[in-house]
């Protein structure tokens, strides 16, 4: 069958478009249909109107010449296979053309039929064979898109092409962000030297392995991955790939199901309770060591070694091993069952034991699993229990006889009784200590224990000295517990005539760390246990509580009646008066203090008796205390007496509550100080008189200094001498300086203390004023705290500031000078003051012990300091001159 193929020849001259259909005319197996056009868009027109099976090309056209001819019919026509049928025998342009994608290159008067034939078919074949090839590829970049494993590839370690899925692995945003990198970078340092030994063995022929790795995403996270490698063959150089699993999540399953198994093996071998495998023929598969030490087994490999048959060898009972493995065979459950066990050496051990069977994957049983747990302790813990449960029941039954009973005598009968019963014992006695007298009266006693004559008609048994068992039990507070007393070195000093007994048990009866009595009883028909001494223990505590109570009740008694007594017969009034205010007894003291009968005062309140002016006096002190504000009250409060005269007493009242703390009623003390409170108003008369008196001392004592200060500076006016003038200032100052002292005393509320703060701030103020010093030339700085000191030392304080700032003022500033006297005072302990006065002036050039004896000043700073104030004087005078004096302020005591 002859075969057709359709061509479209783009060529502008008209002859060769017919030289072209003659020689496809004599192809006798092929029938060429050629269809010609003459420019390249009435070809690109006929392309898309009609499918042609190839396309002959001139590259001089009218509308477009050389190369470029190729490439635009190219662009528009991607895989049509194209011919250059050209004049132009350029062989660069041949190769240029065959590289941008043209099948053959012929050229015009050389073509022969069978050339021109073979190249068609050929162009046409290899087309066919290039589009297999790119199905393929596609159907190809389609499986590596769609695979869920990402895949890379590479060319010299750079980045070609990737699938969605490596995008993805690596979080990219795109498939683009990754190519052109270097796919190193994307493998974590790590498992850098795996890779490369991986690119090197491929790229040398060896096949590829899958390995482990560690990646690296683009946020920096790490991820472990799985890599295939492969060459991968291309036309133009080597090129790699990779397919790479994210084994992230398996990996860390497979860790955790490692770090679970390493766990399981853990709690096995380390866990508290025992752990076991075995077999229904008897022996251990394996154990762990909480097993093989619970049965006293050095080690796993030893009992699963020895132990060959559990059945005989560890069960008590062999039978219930029988019972056990019967159940567990029957039943797909766990079985559950406390049986008896025997330990390497021979001792019971009570296990509580958990096991089933196991079976393999097909159902079919392999070995039996269990757990055991030592409960021998807790066993004896619950029987424990039950027997403290009963004896519990007895206390319970005992106590609630004896707080029936009403006596010492009745409590102590009903103990003997119980302690006999609840041991077994034959003999016994049952005492109490009498608080008097420190001996042991035993009124209960059975009456073998004992043969004198004081026990012939039932007395108590009185014990004075406490000698043997029972003595020592007594001095040690301790219960003690013999089945051998002839063995016993503390039996010795029995008193005479009392019963020989070989078993022997005593328990001393405390309250609160008290000893108030004794239980002890002898030979029962068994030796005694430890369970018949913690039996007669509780007996004795219960028989101490009953002694107490019995005790406390004849104290109540006693108290009532000291009470009633004390109250009666009291020097201070007394009164009791219920919630609604009414007396309810009332002393005779109280009675006689008002001129009433006891009688006559009862259901009165203190309101019926009440100075018409106090009546409220006490009321909201008294509502305070119900509401539990407080809990007692005290007040001064005025009287009638029954003529009508005032009485004026202190008052002290008191509410009293029952044990739940409700109200009861009130106890009031009422002392008469009528005639103190008439003395005391005197007497604050009189210091009120004195205090004005003293007042007026300091008053005029401040006048007569300020008179005499008057006098100095009116003589001081009348003399021409300077120095005679300075001398007379000087004297004015310092009397100024004692005068503003008495000032202070009298304005003061305390007549014997002066504030230094106050003081030393109005003194200062003073100085100013008296040299006429403005505060532009010098400025005073002061540092005070507030201390309160007697005029004793207020005083040479005073004159120590004035002789230091009077000689600043005159000294330290000369000519135009400025500057700043400083005077702080505060305390630097309990006892001490320091007073430091300083000026930044000139200083002194001259020593200032040899100055001392020629100035007054000076000669007063060391007398006031060293001899009034018994202080400490320190100079300086390297920038100014800065004084200090340390001084005690109690060298005086308070005299007003």
């Amino acid at each position: 069958m002859t075969k057709e193929i359709n061509i479209l020849l783009i060529e502008d001259n008209p002859g060769d478009v017919v030289l072209l259909k003659e020689i496809l005319k004599e192809s006798q197996e092929i029938a060429f249909q050629l269809t010609s056009k003459e420019t390249l868009k009435e070809g690109l027109e006929e392309l898309k109107i009609n499918n042609y099976n190839i396309i002959l090309l001139d590259l001089s056209l009218p509308d477009s010449k050389g190369i470029n001819t190729l490439l635009k019919i190219k662009k528009e026509n991607i895989y049509k296979p194209i011919i250059i049928l050209t004049g132009n025998d350029d062989y660069e342009i041949a190769k240029k053309a065959i590289h941008e994608g043209a099948q053959d290159y012929l050229i015009k008067g050389r073509t022969e039929n069978d050339l021109l034939t073979r190249a068609i078919t050929y162009a046409i074949e290899r087309e066919e064979m290039e589009k297999k090839l790119r199905n393929s590829e596609k159907l190809y970049r389609e499986l590596i898109e769609l695979s869920p494993n990402a895949i890379c590839i590479f060319s010299k370690k750079e980045i070609v092409y990737v699938n969605s899925a490596a995008a993805k692995l690596v979080g990219a945003n795109n498939k683009k962000e990754m190519i052109g990198r270097n796919i190193m970078d994307f493998v974590y340092a790590s498992s850098q030297d795996s890779v490369l030994s991986k690119i090197k063995k491929i790229e040398s022929g060896q096949t590829g392995e899958m390995t482990e790795e560690k990646f690296v995403k683009i946020d920096g996270s790490i991820i472990d991955v799985e890599v295939l490698s492969a060459t991968v063959k291309t036309g133009i150089e080597k090129t790699f790939q990779i397919i790479i699993t994210d084994i992230t999540e398996k990996k860390k399953l497979k860790d955790s199901l490692i770090q679970n198994e390493e766990k399981y093996r853990s709690l096995y071998e380390n866990a508290a309770i025992g752990i076991f495998h075995s077999l229904p023929e008897g022996g251990f598969l394996d154990v762990n060591l909480a097993l093989a030490e619970m049965l006293g087994y050095s080690s796993p490999e030893e009992i699963v070694t020895v132990v060959t048959n559990i059945k005989n060898q560890l069960y008590i009972h062999p039978n219930k091993r029988d019972e056990i493995v019967k159940n567990m065979l029957e039943k797909d459950e766990w079985i559950f069952s406390i049986s008896e066990y025997k330990r390497k050496d021979g001792s019971i051990m009570i296990g509580n034991l958990a096991a089933r069977k196991k079976l393999n994957k097909n159902g079919e049983f392999e070995y039996f699993e269990g757990l055991l747990q030592d409960v021998t302790d807790k066993q004896k813990a619950e029987e424990a229990l039950e027997r403290q449960s009963l004896l519990n029941a007895e206390m319970a039954d005992l106590a609630k006889q004896l707080l029936s009973s009403g006596s010492l005598e009745d409590i102590t009968v009903i103990t003997l009784k119980k302690a006999k019963q609840l041991t077994g014992s034959r003999y016994g006695y049952v005492g109490y200590i009498d608080s008097a007298t420190g001996s042991l009266i035993s009124p209960a006693y059975t009456p073998e224990v004992f043969y004198n004559e004081n026990t012939k008609d039932g007395n108590p048994i009185v014990i004075n000295k406490f000698n043997g068992l029972c003595g020592w039990t007594l001095l040690h507070k301790k219960s003690l517990m013999t089945n051998d007393v002839s063995g016993d070195p503390r039996a010795v000093g029995a008193p005479n005539g009392h019963l020989k007994i070989n078993k022997f048990m005593t328990a001393p009866a405390m309250h609160s760390e008290i000893l108030v009595g004794q239980i002890a009883i002898g030979e029962p028909d068994d030796d005694y246990t430890t369970n018949d001494l913690l039996a007669i223990e509780n007996l004795a505590s219960v028989y101490a509580l009953g002694v107490r109570r019995m005790q406390a009740v004849a104290e109540v008694i006693e108290n009532q009646e000291k009470f009633r007594l004390a109250f009666k017969y009291s020097n201070v009034g007394a009164v009791i008066f219920g919630l609604d205010r009414k007396f309810i007894q009332v002393n005779s003291t109280f009675a006689c203090m008002l001129g009433y009968s006891e009688e006559e005062l009862i259901e009165k309140t203190f309101r019926d008796i009440s100075h018409p002016d106090d009546i409220n006096i006490g009321v909201e002190e008294y509502n305070k205390m119900i509401t539990g504000a407080d809990d007692s009250s005290s007040f001064e409060k005025r009287y009638i007496h029954k003529n009508g005269g005032v009485i004026i007493a202190f008052t002290i009242t008191t509410l009293l509550r029952d044990s739940k703390n409700n109200p009861l009623y009130f106890i009031t003390h009422i002392q008469d100080f009528t005639k103190r409170k008439e003395a005391e108003d005197t007497i604050k008369a009189s210091l009120k008189e004195k205090e004005a008196l003293i007042r007026e001392i300091y008053h005029r004592t401040k006048n007569n200094m300020q008179v005499i200060c008057a006098m100095l500076g009116l003589k001081a006016l009348s003399i021409q001498d300077k120095k005679t003038k300075s001398i007379l200032k000087e004297m004015q100052n310092r009397i100024q300086t004692m005068a503003l002292v008495h000032q202070k005393l009298y304005q003061s509320k305390n007549l014997s203390k002066v504030d230094l703060k106050e003081y030393i701030s109005d003194l200062a103020e003073l100085l100013v004023k008296s040299y006429n010093v403005s505060s532009e030339k010098v400025s005073l700085k002061l540092d005070l705290e507030s201390i309160s000191v007697l005029i004793d030392t207020a005083v040479p304080c005073g004159l120590l500031i004035n002789e230091i700032v009077s000689n600043s003022f005159k000294y330290a500033f000369p000519g135009d000078r400025k500057g700043q006297i400083e005077i702080s005072i505060k305390r630097t302990n309990a006892d001490f003051l320091e007073l430091k006065v300083s000026d930044n002036g000139v200083g002194v050039k001259q020593d200032l012990f040899s100055l001392q004896e020629e100035s007054l000043g000076l000669k007063l700073l060391s007398a006031i300091a060293e001899d009034q104030l018994q202080g400490e004087l320190k100079c300086d005078t390297e920038n100014g001159v800065a004084y200090e004096i340390t001084f005690r302020d109690v060298l005086y005591s308070e005299r007003i």
